[in-house]
């Protein structure tokens, strides 16, 4: 017992002892001296009690001398407060112990809680890259087949039209190639969500990898198709802004419809057959599948197959055109001209497999094999004097720089002098390509002659004209033709004027007529050819129309 000053005047023995003391030596002291530890544990308790005379019960754990968990109560008396103490500590600790198991349980609980959601996140994740495309987040390939074929199923009953747009980014490689890979994967980024802003909620969109995307409307009209064509050629036009750099590209797009019940993968392929159709035909445009364009393309692969084998067996002939000197009417030259005698197919034209061959990559292997062939035969024509043969250079071969060091080489392999060699390339070659134009001055460098054939046709200036290690300006056949015409004679007569400006010589191709050849022999061409004159024909064809001249110094062989 306590009274109103907090002095102890009771304390029974159970009381002493769990204080450390005894009962006789409590008497009388002031608690808080007694137990200053004590104080700030229980000291607002039993002043409620001691004042307010209010009843008061707590749990609170006894520092030394007790060290233990108490249950008190502070009961109100007349003389101050009676205070009852119960050991609670071993109560205490097996609430404690049910309470960190509890604790334990719940925190079990929600680990597993998380770790089932980790998984189910994981799971989801799995299963959106198994239908989408990491980098765009489009749907890819193989989810955009599940969907084409549901709509496919759908149309054999309802009959909505499906239709496919095959889209394929312009010159995208050259990105990669110039800007690198993360640049490139930004834009097809930007693009992707471009073609989804576009298309919206009309249709389905997906890559189908590289700069592949394809998009699936239902139900649109032809028109409405179209249009939504044009809108998506416009967006992708529009400039990039990626990293530092601002990017221009373009698209183009292939279309197929459906006109029966047909599988995504045919639908695809047609969208695929048509995009290479846009392609051809300028990119930055779309197609639609043509069946008809489907066999030419065929036709096409199955020609080009046979063109690998016609250059694996050395099947290619080369075929000569005398040039003509109109002055003397001597021939200074010969025009080397490939020629391919299918065994099935008979006379190819020569424009239909050089454009093969450049888009199927294998002009420089028939641009070689006629170069070597020509070399070769150009050794048999060493006795006729102030003579070249001249080979054809397409755009595509100067995509190597080696052209030069491989025309020079073939020439040091027979011994035959650079001069007697010339080269044509046309105007676009000059205009576009700088390493034509390097390629060509160490060829001139060397004594090889260059002709611009075809000229008048392109776009070359008069001031470009004047840098390049040019001899010889090739008039092209529809001036000729056009001889008779006021304007025409005016424009031949304009090159002229020009080539003799520049100190190079003219040769007119095509002279069919002798009207023709009357009439650029009096506007002072230097040099013709010409059907009227002489056809091409094999090296052996020539014997009469070559002039079989003994000359004194014969030009000697060089050493390989």
């Amino acid at each position: 017992m306590l009274d109103r000053d907090y002095r102890f005047t009771y304390v029974n023995k159970r009381a002493a002892s769990m204080f450390g003391a005894s009962a006789k030596s409590m008497l009388g002291r002031n608690l808080w001296e007694a137990f200053p530890d004590v104080e700030v544990l229980v000291r607002s308790s039993y002043t409620t009690a001691m004042d307010d005379r209010v009843p008061v019960a707590f749990e609170t754990y006894y520092p030394a001398p007790l060290e233990m968990w108490l249950e008190v109560r502070a009961q109100p008396s007349s003389e101050g407060i009676v205070v009852y103490f119960q050991n609670i500590t071993e109560r205490r600790t097996r609430t404690e112990e049910r309470e960190s198991l509890l604790k334990s349980e719940q925190a079990a609980r929600a680990e597993a809680h998380e770790a089932l959601r980790e998984v189910e996140l994981a799971r989801r994740k799995l299963a959106h890259l198994a239908t989408h495309d990491s980098l765009t987040g489009l749907v890819n390939r193989g989810e955009f087949e599940r969907i084409a074929a549901a709509h496919l199923a759908r149309r054999v009953s309802h009959q909505p039209s499906v239709t496919i747009l095959f889209l394929d980014l312009d010159r995208f490689k050259l990105v990669n190639d110039s800007l690198g890979h993360a640049v490139g994967d930004a834009l097809l980024v930007e693009c992707a969500a471009r073609i989804v802003h576009t298309v919206g909620s009309k249709g389905v969109s997906a890559r189908l990898g590289g700069d592949e995307f394809v998009v699936l409307v239902e139900d649109l009209s032809t028109e409405l198709i179209q249009s939504l064509c044009e809108r998506l050629l416009h967006e992708i036009r529009k400039p990039a802004l990626i990293g530092e750099y601002t990017i221009s590209t373009s698209t183009s797009i292939g279309l197929a419809t459906t006109a029966g019940a047909e599988e995504p993968a045919t639908l695809l392929k047609n969208a695929d057959i048509a995009l290479y159709r846009a392609k051809k035909e300028g990119r930055d445009r779309f197609a639609w599948f043509d069946a008809d364009a489907h066999r030419s393309l065929l036709e096409r692969i199955s020609l080009e197959t046979e063109l690998r084998i016609a250059l694996d067996a050395g099947s290619i002939a080369v075929h000569y055109q005398p040039i003509f000197l109109l002055a003397d009417d001597s021939v200074c030259g010969v025009e080397a001209l490939a020629r391919w005698e299918h065994p099935g197919r008979g006379s190819i034209s020569p424009s239909t497999f050089i454009s093969l061959a450049e888009d199927a990559g294998l002009i420089n292997r028939l641009g070689r094999q006629v170069a070597q062939i020509a070399i070769a035969q150009a050794m048999q024509w060493l006795t006729i004097p102030n003579f070249k043969v001249w080979i054809n250079i397409s755009g595509r071969q100067f995509t190597t720089s080696r052209i030069a060091d491989d025309l020079l080489g073939d020439l040091a392999d027979v011994g035959l002098s650079p001069h007697r060699l010339g080269v044509e390339v046309t105007e676009t070659v000059l205009a576009d390509e700088i390493v034509a134009v390097r390629a060509l001055q160490k060829l001139a460098a060397a004594g090889v002659g260059i002709a611009i054939d075809d000229f008048g046709t392109g776009y070359s200036s008069i001031a470009r004209l004047s840098t390049l290690p040019v001899s010889v300006l090739k008039i092209d056949r529809s001036f000729v033709s056009d001889i008779d015409n006021p304007r025409g004679r005016a424009t031949l007569d304009a090159i002229i004027q020009l080539a003799e400006a520049f100190d190079m010589r003219t040769v007119a191709e095509g002279v069919e007529t002798a009207r023709q050849l009357e009439l650029i022999r009096e506007a002072g061409v230097t040099c013709a050819s010409g059907y009227l004159l002489a056809p091409p024909a094999p090296a052996n064809a020539l014997v009469h129309q070559l002039p079989r001249l003994i000359i004194e110094d014969p030009e000697p062989r060089l050493s390989s």
